[in-house]
């Protein structure tokens, strides 16, 4: 992992166990879950399709669909540390351009926003060897990766967090600039937190203690 996963990992599980959401004898437990889980048709309907000049790659073409960590590596986070975050449901989506350009897209929902929003801040903590941060266009307080992958092809890369939701972008190709891809990137990024925030306004925030009144709602 990019920034430490699996020992994240635990320190997230015993941050949580301290703060109150331990077991009643003391043990260490997974985050309590603020929120019912979205259905696999809810999070596929929050991935846009791709805008002009893209194009989205059909998923049996492009071996994108629902995101299964144990089974597919997500991109700045391991399975250990989504599954200490809260994670319930993802899905990811390739677009390409004309001049062989591409965008890969992967979002992530999660039992409460604490968990999109602490893989947001870990992303920006520092950039990997070789590459740095730029400011992602129309997004205040969100930055972006820019650089060049190993075959030299320019890019640009963002975790972004909207509540409950986090998106995962990458933007590269044969164009000579990053900075190009950075605009690309800052586009796709808006549309898709427009998209999560219309879906928060419809989402209803499940008390976190049971009671006789108002049962928990199963994540299952």
């Amino acid at each position: 992992m990019r920034r430490g996963g699996a020992t994240v990992a635990v320190a997230l599980l015993t941050a949580f166990t301290v703060a109150g959401c331990g077991g009643g004898d003391g043990s260490a437990t997974a985050p309590m879950t603020t929120l019912p889980a979205p259905s696999g048709d809810a999070v596929a309907a929050l991935v846009l399709p791709a805008a002009e000049p893209y194009r989205t790659v059909p998923d049996a073409e492009a071996g994108t669909g629902a995101v299964d960590p144990a089974v597919e590596p997500v991109p700045y986070t391991t399975a250990a540390q989504l599954t200490a975050l809260g994670f319930q449901r993802g899905r990811d989506r390739v677009f390409v351009a004309p001049d062989r350009s591409s965008v890969f897209l992967t979002v992530l929902a999660f039992g409460s926003p604490e968990g999109a929003r602490y893989l947001q801040e870990q992303f920006a903590e520092e950039p990997l060897p070789g590459k740095r941060f730029r400011p992602l266009p129309g997004r205040p307080g969100a930055v972006a990766e820019v650089g060049r992958t190993p075959k030299g092809n320019a890019s640009a890369a963002t975790v972004v967090a909207v509540g409950r939701y986090a998106v995962i972008a990458t933007a590269g190709g044969p164009r000579p600039e990053s900075d190009e891809y950075l605009e690309v990137l800052g586009g796709v990024v808006g549309r898709q937190v427009a998209a999560f925030e219309r879906a928060q306004a419809t989402e209803r925030t499940v008390p976190s203690s049971t009671s006789s009144t108002q049962p928990r709602t199963s994540s299952g």
